[in-house]
C-alpha cells in the first residue's frame, strides 16, 4: 500500500566545489509514500518501526528510511503506520 501527498519543501543550492549550501526558495513536489517493511514491533509498549520509501512524480527515491509509531492493532500494522506517517506529514 501507499499514499500520495503534495508537499511544498525548501530548496538549497549545493556548491561542491567551495562546500556552500544556500537557501533557494521553495518547490511543490507531489510524493508517494510506501512502507516496503516492518523492521521492529516492540508488543509491550505497542510502537513499531517500519522501513518506507519516498517516490516523487519523475520516479527520483529515497528507500530504506525508518518510521517508529504507536500502534493499535498488530493485524492492520502497515495501515496504521502509512496513517500515522500521513498525519505527520500533513499536520
Amino acid at each position: 500500500m501507499s499514499f500520495t501527498v503534495k508537499r511544498t519543501l525548501n530548496l538549497t543550492k549545493y556548491y561542491p566545489q567551495i562546500g556552500l549550501y544556500v537557501e533557494s526558495g521553495t518547490e511543490d513536489l507531489t510524493l508517494t509514500y510506501a512502507v516496503s517493511s516492518v523492521a521492529n514491533i516492540n508488543v509491550p509498549d505497542k510502537q513499531a518501526t517500519v522501513f518506507y520509501s519516498i517516490t516523487d512524480s519523475d520516479g527520483h527515491s529515497l528507500d530504506s528510511l525508518a518510521f517508529t509509531f504507536g500502534y493499535e492493532d498488530i493485524s492492520s500494522i502497515i495501515t496504521e503506520a502509512e496513517e500515522a506517517m500521513k498525519a505527520g506529514i500533513t499536520s
